[in-house]
């Protein structure tokens, strides 16, 4: 578990699947495929977290509405 995390840590700095193979923490198919991986569930991209603070602004704007409602 522990490489995995250090291999997708490398990649989020933007190393490269040969730069990663090379520091000896996976071979570059297993870089490859935890990248590919990665990707498919989101966990690389910026619009994963682009949805999740779009989440967060309309909960916190249905909650302030939901506050202002209760005042009148």
């Amino acid at each position: 578990m522990y490489e995995y995390r250090q291999v997708i840590l490398q990649m989020r700095l933007g190393e490269s699947d040969r730069a990663i193979a090379k520091s000896g923490l996976v071979s570059r198919t297993k870089a490859r495929q935890i990248r590919a991986y990665a990707r498919h569930t989101s966990h690389n991209h910026s619009s994963n977290i682009k949805n999740k603070i779009r989440v967060f602004r309309s909960i916190r704007f249905c909650a302030t509405v939901c506050a202002e409602i209760k005042r009148k």
